[in-house]
């Protein structure tokens, strides 16, 4: 039954890739600003295009791509597959609209920073930065001066906010002055004080800390995921995040909605530390710190020292020993004060893998869970977590001919899954069905599982469509390197561009510490060359198969190893 799914996978793939008349399906605008665009269709397969006297290949999957220079004023395109269809176009190319330089006391395009929603406590900075009649007066929040910055009409200035300040009672307005006439024009922004000069919020399940208030398609960038009941001093918000004190020197930045405030008179918490306690149970060596309260923490590594350090924010040290045994992880725990309000504790490890960890709370206790090396490194010996990209509504990147990433990252998983069950590992797919999942929901299924690695298969996408671009591995933790490359390296022994090993990549499932991690983009889908590699089933079956002997190949070289490094890989 297994064997005729996959088959069918394949199948409902390959139909995607049928011939089609010609079509520009990208690349069509009336009007372009650009001396160069790139077009895509699609077209009978194995033909040719000629655009522009040049000839672009149509692949076996019907798709094609082809790069157009314009003229200045009205370009007549005409694309003609080899077969004799044809499509024509007409696109202009044109000088890209100057603004027109402002004449009356107004203001545009105006930037308040950090944002024009938060709320602000004593000492906070807003800057302002606009646009407005060159050579005019211009004031806001009760008559602090924006001062010119060039001879365009760009203001900008700074506002310090004062203790018990009143610049926000009212709606926020620029006054702009010229000559006898003066305007005062409204800005869209709410900005106010803190309600409340004491404000502590209480982690939520799911929290985690930011560096600061940028973000991307990923999110902001994170310092690490926090255990719920953990209080902490909000001192400011902007926007859906709030700004919380971690120390007296130390701000970062939680969502809102993982906080939940708490009664005024309530303390951010310290503590002394109490006694240490370090133990070891199946799976696991842990060190647990007696705390009076739940404190927040941050946690790094040092893979070269083989360190986990976890920073106790609000603690001071009262502990004055600490007992050493002989744990099957554990080489040695300690502790230094780095500020009056901070402890890092030191976990040295006997391993130089760090094969996981978790930190958390029992009670008002902090726990670090370090977990074993597997007993053997072989890879029937292993637990290995597979996760297929997206999923149904959420489809992912899609190819020029309509082919979706999530179809192919769910076949890619299954050929995962067959050639690691060949090979007697234990199996987990976070993404069993067609349908999406959940990122919580994927990252449990792995931790209940107890998984030693996690692998996750996507396909990208971006850049041009005739510029190849290749395969990347990406991971969060260093700890997690090692793994991401030798997989790399083994793909870049295909047919392949090398995209890449990213690290400190923001994904969700490249934040796990419990199990190692590594996401694998295969190819670009929006170029057509790397398209057509990866909707060939041989060529997906070869890729997956590279992964494992990448990962075949990291546990054989782990110092101590009982895996055999793998075969060299023949082409079949």
């Amino acid at each position: 039954m297994k064997k005729l799914l996959f088959t069918i996978t394949c199948a409902v793939l390959a139909i995607q890739m049928s011939a089609q008349e010609l079509k520009v399906s990208r690349g069509l605008p009336d009007t372009t600003y650009s001396a160069t665009m790139n077009i895509m269709g699609v077209g009978p397969k194995n033909g040719t295009v000629t655009v522009q006297g040049v000839e672009y290949p149509i692949y076996y999957t019907g798709e094609w791509a082809a790069r157009i220079k314009f003229e200045k004023g009205v370009n007549k395109i005409t694309v003609k597959a080899s077969n004799g269809d044809k499509v024509e176009y007409t696109t202009v190319y044109a000088d890209r609209p100057v603004p027109e330089p402002i004449t009356t006391p107004i203001i545009k395009n105006v930037k308040i920073s950090p944002a024009s929603r938060m709320e602000v406590v004593e000492g906070d900075e807003i800057r302002i930065r606009l646009s407005s009649l060159p050579g005019a007066k211009l004031t806001w929040l009760g008559g602090e001066p924006l001062y010119e910055v060039d001879d365009k009409g760009t203001y900008q200035g700074v506002y310090v906010v004062k203790k018990d300040d009143k610049a926000f009672d009212a709606p926020i307005e620029v006054v702009i002055a010229t000559g006898d006439e003066t305007v005062a024009q409204p800005v869209k922004a709410d900005v106010k004080m803190m309600e409340s000069s004491y404000l502590v919020g209480k982690t939520t399940e799911g929290a985690y800390l930011n560096y600061g208030l940028g973000s991307d398609r990923l999110g902001g960038a994170k310092i690490n995921y926090l255990s719920e009941g953990i209080c902490m001093r909000i001192i400011g918000r902007v926007n859906d995040m709030y700004k919380v004190r971690l120390s007296k020197n130390i701000n970062a930045w939680i969502p809102v909605s993982y906080m939940e405030i708490q009664p005024n008179g309530t303390f951010a918490p310290t503590s002394l530390t109490g006694s240490w306690h370090i133990s070891s149970s199946k799976g696991y060596d842990r060190v647990m710190v007696g705390l009076d309260e739940k404190l927040p923490y941050t946690i790094t590594e040092d893979v070269a020292l083989s360190r986990i350090s976890v920073r106790l924010y609000g603690a001071a040290c009262n502990s004055n020993w600490i007992t050493h045994k002989d744990y099957k992880a554990i080489k040695n725990v300690s502790y230094i004060q780095e500020q009056d309000d901070v402890i890092r504790i030191d976990i040295d490890l006997k391993d130089p893998q760090i094969w996981g960890y978790s930190v958390s709370y029992e009670g008002k206790s902090l726990v670090v869970n370090v977990k074993h090396r597997p007993e053997s490194l072989k890879i029937s010996n292993l637990t290995i977590a597979l996760d297929a990209g997206h999923g149904k509504p959420y489809t992912g990147a899609r190819t020029i001919n309509g082919t979706n990433e999530d179809e192919l990252t769910y076949d890619m998983v299954q050929r995962l899954k067959k050639i690691l069950e060949d090979k007697g590992a234990k199996v987990v797919l976070t993404r069993e069905g067609k349908e999406n999942v959940d990122m919580s929901d994927r990252r449990d299924k792995a931790r209940e599982a107890a998984a030693d690695i996690l692998i996750s298969i996507h396909c990208n996408a971006g850049g041009t469509p005739l510029d190849l671009k290749g395969t990347s591995t990406y991971y969060r933790h260093l700890s997690h390197k090692a793994l991401s490359v030798a997989i790399l390296n083994s793909l870049l022994e295909m047919d392949v561009k090398n995209f890449g090993n990213i690290g400190n990549f923001n994904f969700s499932l490249n934040q796990p510490t419990e199990y190692l991690c590594v996401l694998v983009e295969t190819l670009f889908l929006n170029v057509v060359q790397e398209s057509a590699q990866i909707q060939d089933p041989a060529f997906r079956q070869e890729m997956m198969e590279r992964v494992i002997w990448g990962v075949e190949k990291f546990l054989s070289e782990v110092p101590g190893s009982d895996a055999p490094a793998p075969k060299p890989y023949k082409n079949k």
